[in-house]
């Protein structure tokens, strides 16, 4: 059997100063489970897009396009205003049309291509649209507006776009007009 005992040969000071430092490693502790739920909390992904309705998905901004994309668009920051239109490897061509007082964009896609998920980037986070099965999109989408980051908070302004994936699939439904590829 092991005892262990306390030594007595340690001064006064020695002592308060290992209370303080304990205590204020108590504090310490109790401050950092006080900070740390809401340090972690996810932002806001907002509302759905529209016309497609596809509720965004916050995720990390370490988020990539998933298997199965043939083909990876993005555009980087700084985001041009306004509309823009992008040649995609000679294949087909991306609109895409982003209001820099709301930071939201529109997107339209001609050619065989459609998009199977976009992932908008902000700073901490990003927000992912899936346009697959699971959202009623099996072909992905070749149009779809009101996309945007995640906000900070509940209802308020969306985050800054920094980058915005798209995450592109052979479609053999050009989708242009109707929303659905």
């Amino acid at each position: 059997m092991r005892v262990a005992t306390r030594a007595r040969t340690q001064t006064r000071r020695a002592r308060w100063g290992g209370r303080l430092l304990g205590a204020g490693l108590t504090t310490v502790v109790a401050l950092g489970v006080a900070v740390s739920p809401a340090s972690a909390r996810q932002l806001d992904p907002g509302a759905p897009s529209s016309p497609g309705n596809v509720q965004p998905e916050e995720v990390g901004n370490g988020t990539f396009c998933p298997d199965g994309t043939d083909i990876t668009f993005s555009l980087l920051s700084p985001i041009p205003t306004g509309h823009n239109e992008f040649e995609i490897l000679d294949v087909g061509h991306i609109a895409v049309d982003v209001t820099s007082t709301t930071q939201t964009f529109n997107f339209s896609i001609t050619g065989p291509l459609a998009a199977r998920q976009i992932i908008v980037h902000s700073t901490p986070s990003a927000n992912r649209y899936s346009y697959d099965a699971g959202t009623g999109f099996p072909n992905g989408r070749a149009q779809d507006g009101l996309l945007h980051a995640p906000s900070a908070e509940a209802g308020g302004a969306f985050n800054n776009l920094t980058s915005i994936v798209f995450c592109l699939i052979n479609s053999p439904y050009n989708g242009h007009g109707t929303g659905t590829a």
